[in-house]
C-alpha cells in the first residue's frame, strides 16, 4: 500500500510488507516470533489473538479509561453476530464491551480507527479464511464495495459476512469462501442493490489455531 505507518507496523513485527499482506489475506499464519513481537509491542493477549477467548489486552497492559493515551482508542464490541452460514442473525445493536487498540495498528490495516467496531461471525461458510465464532474488526467508513473484499452486509435487517464479487452487468454476488460447503451465492441484481446496506469492511479477524 505504500503507507508509512503500514511499513513501520511491518518493521515492528520483523516482517516485510508482502508477508504482512499474506497474514491479512489469511494465506499464511504468523510465526511464534511474530506473535510474540506483537505481544511485546502492543500488549496483546496471545490467547485472545489466537482463540478469541479472554481479553484482547494483557491485564498488566490494560489502560484505565481516565488514563487512555491519545494514541489508543476503545472499540465498541457489539453483542451481535453476522451470519457466515445458511442462517441469518437478526441485527440488534448493543455494545456489550469495549476493547482498547492502538490507532497505529488499525491504520496499518487501512482502517479509520474512529469508525471501527468489533463483532462476531457465526457459521462456517467463510472457512478457511475464518471459523465459526471469529472476532471481526469492521470499519464502517468503508462502505464502497470493492471486488474481492469481505464486508458485513445488512440485508433486510439480517447481517451477513461475505466476500463481494461484482458482475459485468452491475449485479453483486455475496460469496462464501467455504467451497466444499456448497453454500448458495446471494445475488443482488441492480435494482435490489439499493436494499442492501453495507455495514462496513472486515479489516481484521481473529482465528482459532
Amino acid at each position: 500500500m505504500g503507507d508509512p505507518e503500514r511499513d513501520e507496523f511491518a518493521r515492528g513485527l520483523g516482517v516485510g510488507k508482502t508477508t504482512l499482506a499474506s497474514y491479512e489475506r489469511g494465506e499464511t499464519e504468523p510465526t511464534a516470533s511474530v506473535l510474540n513481537a506483537y505481544r511485546e509491542k502492543y500488549g496483546a493477549n496471545l490467547i485472545w489473538f489466537v482463540t478469541g477467548k479472554g481479553e484482547a489486552v494483557e491485564a498488566n497492559q490494560r489502560v484505565q479509561p481516565a488514563d487512555l493515551p491519545a494514541e489508543f482508542i476503545r472499540l465498541p464490541q457489539y453483542d451481535v453476530a453476522a451470519s457466515a452460514g445458511r442462517g441469518v442473525i437478526s441485527y440488534v445493536e448493543h455494545a456489550a464491551n469495549e476493547v482498547t487498540f492502538e490507532k497505529r495498528f488499525l491504520r496499518a490495516l487501512g482502517a479509520q480507527p474512529e469508525s471501527c467496531f468489533l463483532m462476531w461471525a457465526k457459521g462456517d461458510s467463510m472457512l478457511p479464511t475464518f471459523p465459526d465464532g471469529a472476532m471481526l474488526i469492521v470499519d464502517q467508513s468503508q462502505q464502497t464495495v470493492d471486488d474481492g473484499r469481505i464486508y458485513v452486509f445488512n440485508a433486510e435487517g439480517n447481517l451477513l459476512v461475505k466476500r463481494a464479487r461484482w458482475r459485468f452487468d452491475g449485479s453483486l454476488d455475496l460469496m462464501s469462501d467455504n467451497v466444499a460447503g456448497n453454500y448458495p451465492v446471494e445475488s443482488f441484481v441492480t435494482d435490489r442493490i439499493v436494499d442492501l446496506i453495507v455495514v462496513g469492511r472486515v479489516v481484521w479477524y481473529g482465528r482459532s489455531a
